[in-house]
């Protein structure tokens, strides 16, 4: 049995599987579609982003996903002074609230919609933003986060700087400082100093998307999680024919 997560894998132990049956095997990218060589430039000046700069999320707007949260949290960032503009890729059942959340809070200059897009077009959106986002909150029932996002490769891969919750898979996939930001899930005043952080200082988002493209390269991709699903079936092939 393969699973994404370790959460996962425990609930699957949990309903009797052998413990040496299950891989743990992150989701990847393909890093043909996604890497630094992407040019987003035609996105920048297609949305009039060419002096700003972007924080990008892309993926589908239910509450869980945390897209209300990076909202406020570019509200507190437009409000001390900074500019910050928001390009939010995707669309879903929580679209309408955010909508009316930025027009309540005055942002409907500094936040892009792009809508439902093919995911072709993702790496140019991707590609055109300076920080990328991925701001899951906590699941409403309280249970542990035990996803494993797609889109958190993806940003990695393109070689951007990546601000992501603290939570789960995705704080083993990122080292704070290091190949990304985590931040406290839910908490807008401490995602904004990130963003801040990052906005100002340009060393520093090189610094973390030339280490979290190099992470993507060694373990994401999802030629690695083939090798890791056929090393782990020789394995047990093994195990069983020495019985």
């Amino acid at each position: 049995v393969t699973v994404v997560s370790d959460r996962l894998r425990d609930d699957v132990v949990a309903q009797g599987v052998d413990p040496d049956n299950v891989l743990v095997n992150p989701n990847g990218v393909d890093v043909q579609r996604f890497h630094p060589g992407v040019n987003g430039d035609d996105v920048r000046r297609q949305y009039g982003l060419d002096d700003k700069t972007v924080v990008g999320h892309v993926g589908t707007f239910r509450r869980r996903h945390g897209v209300s949260t990076l909202v406020d949290a570019a509200a507190l960032a437009v409000a001390a002074g900074h500019d910050i503009h928001l390009l939010l890729v995707g669309d879903g059942p929580d679209s309408p609230r955010l909508r009316k959340r930025v027009r309540e809070l005055g942002l409907d200059d500094c936040v892009t919609f792009t809508g439902l897009l093919p995911h072709r077009d993702v790496p140019a959106q991707l590609a055109a933003c300076d920080i990328l986002v991925s701001p899951q909150d906590e699941n409403p029932d309280g249970s542990e986060f035990h996803g494993s996002p797609t889109k958190l490769f993806e940003y990695m891969a393109m070689a951007k700087p990546v601000v992501a919750s603290d939570m789960g898979q995705v704080a083993k996939v990122l080292d704070n400082g290091e190949s990304g930001m985590l931040v406290k899930p839910g908490d807008a005043a401490e995602l904004c100093r990130a963003l801040v952080a990052l906005a100002k200082d340009q060393d520093l988002r090189k610094k973390l998307g030339a280490r979290a493209v190099a992470v993507v390269a060694q373990r994401h991709t999802w030629d690695r999680h083939v090798e890791r699903l056929i090393s782990k079936l020789r394995s047990l092939a093994g195990r069983h024919h020495g019985n």
